[in-house]
């Protein structure tokens, strides 16, 4: 496999979706993260058509705070569900590559059995639209390191997950450095932090030698994007 160009991860980024496009081109950016919607409006449409970059990715959000896949409600869980698949059917028309996700709070039995019933209609939605879904782990949450979704995804047979991994830029040959080599085949997505001034997305050049050829001798795809340690 070999290295793609880095993106620029865009949810949570200050300023329009206008000119978080151009910032990216003018550091240099080829694609980019965007955060999902139900329906892309042509504004948004003509800006992405206009800067020429592609889309890697999107970041799935709820419609409200309230909202979550591990709701004890099944008409909440449902609406959600619906809700998200939308958003990754508008990201497969954008070309993108990946739909990221949070993971919920409700970390009892009955709470990650809902969380994993809700998580696999998406993952197999996005599937059968050339998608990987990435989960996202999430301190706090009940999947706060990826070890954990690792396990929990292994046991509850999510065959088509992905995992998110986020790999400081100080720690590119670190523990965290050695846990990706571990956990490799399951990841989807490294997102590199980074401070905003140290941007550069040519090919490779955040990863050290070893995880370079690490990855390149992987037979799944991995995709990196690049977002302020900040964000």
């Amino acid at each position: 496999m070999s290295l793609e160009p880095v993106s620029l991860w865009l949810p949570g980024r200050p300023g329009s979706f206008a000119e978080c496009l151009h910032e990216a081109v003018r550091l240099g950016f080829e694609s980019v993260v965007l955060r999902g919607v139900e329906e892309r409006s042509l504004a948004e449409r003509e800006a992405l058509a206009e800067t020429g970059l592609f889309v890697q990715g999107v970041l799935l959000e709820p419609a409200d705070s309230s909202q979550a896949l591990d709701h004890p409600s099944v008409a909440s869980r449902r609406l959600l569900v619906q809700h998200w698949q939308r958003q990754i059917l508008d990201a497969a028309q954008l070309g993108a590559r990946l739909v990221c996700l949070r993971p919920g709070n409700d970390v009892s039995e009955g709470g990650l059995l809902r969380f994993a019933e809700g998580l696999q209609l998406l993952t197999e939605y996005a599937a059968r639209r050339s998608l990987a879904c990435c989960l996202m782990p999430t301190p706090g949450s009940g999947f706060p390191d990826v070890q954990t979704v690792v396990t929990w995804a292994q046991r509850m047979k999510q065959d088509h997950l992905r995992i998110a991994f986020d790999l400081p830029s100080d720690d590119l040959a670190g523990t965290l450095c050695e846990q990706f080599v571990r956990v490799k085949d399951c990841v989807g997505l490294v997102r590199l932090l980074c401070p905003r001034a140290g941007c550069a997305p040519r090919k490779g050049m955040l990863l050290n030698p070893v995880l370079s050829e690490i990855i390149v001798g992987m037979d799944t795809a991995v995709s990196f994007t690049l977002l302020d340690q900040t964000d």
